[in-house]
């Protein structure tokens, strides 16, 4: 992270000097791009490898999803794009990490704006359900994108697999690791409808075991 930063640093102090000169700019700014390729890469490895520490709160895991969509208006910029809620008048109140939820539903969503033609059309359906024998919530994440092959099905939450010509394969392999540190379960839903079909389930009482 220190040798990232310098190399930030000395990108933003030569900027300064060459402003006038259009053909280093370029230049500068494809060191820029490819160091922040680097901080993510270092970021997704960090996250990754390091302990999952939880700050719980009673959130509305309406807040996660919306807050996630919202930081990906400039992926969105200049596409056709939709996001549908369907809550069936659920209490979404649960105890979560906002932060962390917030990640989850970035990365599916990111994926399926890699993934999916214009107009990318995602659905967000919720229900009543039980986990561990508990009551819970189930949110359903759908795209309308070409859906999942049996060996992405297979190994979605296997760490450093991707199908992308750029990414690290830990997005998913880190989303499984935050809801089970939230004592939920993220698994692939129905492959008959088309699209990919994601199923987060999240408790809506935190056990005392983890108080």
């Amino acid at each position: 992270r220190n040798s990232l930063q310098r190399v930030q640093a000395g990108v933003d102090m030569l900027r300064l000097d060459l402003e006038e000169n259009p053909q280093l700019i370029d230049q500068l700014d494809r060191i820029e791009k490819a160091g922040g390729n680097l901080t993510r890469l270092h970021e997704e490895l960090r996250e990754y490898a390091a302990p999952i520490t939880l700050a719980r709160k009673i959130s509305d895991l309406r807040e996660a999803w919306r807050i996630a969509w919202a930081h990906l208006g400039h992926q969105r910029q200049d596409r056709q794009t939709e996001l549908r809620e369907e809550t069936n008048g659920l209490d979404l109140n649960c105890p979560i990490d906002e932060f962390r939820i917030e990640q989850v539903f970035r990365n599916l969503m990111e994926n399926s704006l890699a993934a999916c033609s214009d107009p990318t059309i995602i659905d967000i359906t919720c229900h009543d359900a039980l986990h561990s024998g508990a009551p819970a919530v189930c949110v359903s994440y759908r795209d309308n994108g070409p859906g999942l092959t049996d060996e992405q099905v297979k190994r979605i939450f296997e760490p450093f697999f991707t199908t992308k010509s750029k990414g690290t394969g830990l997005g998913m392999a880190i989303a499984e690791r935050i809801l089970e540190a939230h004592e939920g379960a993220i698994a692939v839903g129905s492959r008959d409808h088309g699209g990919a079909e994601f199923l987060i389930t999240f408790p809506r009482k935190e056990s005392q075991a983890t108080r």
